[in-house]
């Protein structure tokens, strides 16, 4: 941890290396933006066309992207990048302060002690050996719950384990020996499999349907734009129009007054 701490002074252009790498690789796909149209320069609002003509939206006062990899990540896409090129800015600049110098030095200023965890084994002090602590449960296999040594062998036929510290091998002659349930951790990973599988699930439709609302704003907001220029193109041939009229009318107006 202190090598990390004192690597941060040497870091150029405020990030690590590996972000330097990365920011690079996406410098390099760039090739797949087309055309970059301005918006709005107020709020650095652009359009991005792509090589297979599908066009997003990059907000570089918000700090985000139409295709979510800028929020996800924190660094600038391909298509960020590709308007930052453009207008001349500083990629650093909008790289997520969590990965820049000043974080990382505050991250690293204090001291971290270890901590006690209870998710490891614990080891008796008079005789070295790890207590079990295990839970029983019914079903037509045993498992002994005397002191454990560091060694056990495992029967994966019988799903038996047969423990060192043991001497009575025998389910009957051991008196701590206690029912256990062999199948509990395969149906376990089965329904955490199953609760996973749900959540990705949500997780797709979830995303689905704000990809599905955010583009359907996307189009009315193309539509109106068209629409505007529409009108405005409208408004410019019946400006015309009316003029050439009013021309007409005076010349008509001057003939009959000779």
């Amino acid at each position: 941890m202190d090598n990390r701490k004192f690597g941060v002074e040497k870091w150029k252009n405020g990030v690590g290396e590996r972000i330097e790498k990365k920011l690079k690789k996406t410098y390099e796909n760039m090739g797949s933006v087309m055309e970059v149209q301005r918006f709005n320069r107020g709020i650095g609002e652009y359009s991005v066309r792509l090589s297979n003509d599908r066009c997003l939206v990059v907000r570089l006062s918000e700090g985000t992207c139409s295709c979510k990899w800028w929020q996800l990540r924190g660094l600038p896409c391909v298509h960020a990048m590709a308007v930052i090129e453009r207008e001349k800015f500083n990629v650093y600049d909008y790289v997520s302060p969590c990965y820049k110098a000043p974080m990382q030095r505050t991250i690293y200023m204090n001291v971290i002690h270890p901590m006690e965890t209870h998710d490891v084994g614990i080891v008796d002090g008079d005789t070295g050996h790890i207590v079990c602590v295990l839970v029983a449960s019914s079903s037509m296999t045993y498992q002994c719950h005397c002191q454990l040594e560091a060694k056990i062998v495992e029967h994966h036929d019988n799903y038996r384990r047969r423990y060192a510290c043991c001497p009575k091998q025998d389910e009957h002659a051991c008196p701590y020996f206690e029912e256990v349930d062999p199948e509990y951790p395969n149906r376990a990973m089965e329904v955490i499999d199953e609760l996973v599988a749900e959540m990705r699930e949500a997780h797709d439709v979830l995303l689905e349907e704000r990809n599905s609302q955010y583009w359907m704003e996307e189009e009315d907001r193309v539509v109106e734009g068209r629409m505007r220029a529409e009108v405005d193109e409208v408004k410019d041939v019946l400006s015309v129009t009316l003029a050439a009229v009013m021309v007409l009318l005076a010349a008509v107006l001057v003939m009959w007054s000779f």
